[in-house]
């Protein structure tokens, strides 16, 4: 680093001394590099939590670049290739000792984004069809308008 730029101290990027606010993360520039401690992921302890293409993995890894939670990303390979480019596999795996936590912010932000599935799962703890309201009992489908209320594994 030129002695006489300045420095982000979340994410690093480097800017001339005249710039006093970092662009990206709108926090005051300092004169020196700060000294970030890298923790160490320790697979040993470690808990997958998703697996999939990068794209479907990208919502949950911005969020636990929020939280500052360590995650590691695997690569499980490729399915399939196409003429435009391969789909590829990852496992995303976090600490084990922050799978409560990452449980709680997962949940909140689904349900700040989708309110309807609380009251969704409302009915079906009461017994009630989540689509029509209608009393099912312990029936597998909705005896009013045929929605499934039960996925059977075997079945599939």
């Amino acid at each position: 680093m030129n002695k006489e730029n300045r420095v982000c101290p979340k994410c690093g990027v480097e800017y001339y001394s005249h710039i006093i606010q970092c662009a990206d993360c709108n926090v005051e520039l300092v004169n020196e590099v700060p000294i970030i401690k890298k923790e160490v992921f320790n697979m040993e302890k470690a808990s997958l939590i998703s697996q999939g293409v990068i794209s479907t993995l990208k919502p949950l890894i911005q969020i636990l670049d929020e939280m500052d939670i360590p995650y590691k990303l695997k690569f499980e390979g490729q399915e399939i290739f196409t003429e435009l480019s391969p789909v590829s596999d990852f496992s995303l795996f976090v600490p084990t000792d922050k799978i409560n936590l990452i449980t709680e912010i997962i949940n909140k932000e689904i349900n700040d984004e989708f309110p309807e599935l609380l009251l969704a799962e409302e009915l079906i703890d009461s017994g009630k069809c989540p689509a029509c309201g209608h009393n099912c009992g312990e029936n597998k489908t909705c005896p009013d308008c045929g929605l499934p209320l039960v996925i059977d594994m075997d079945e599939i």
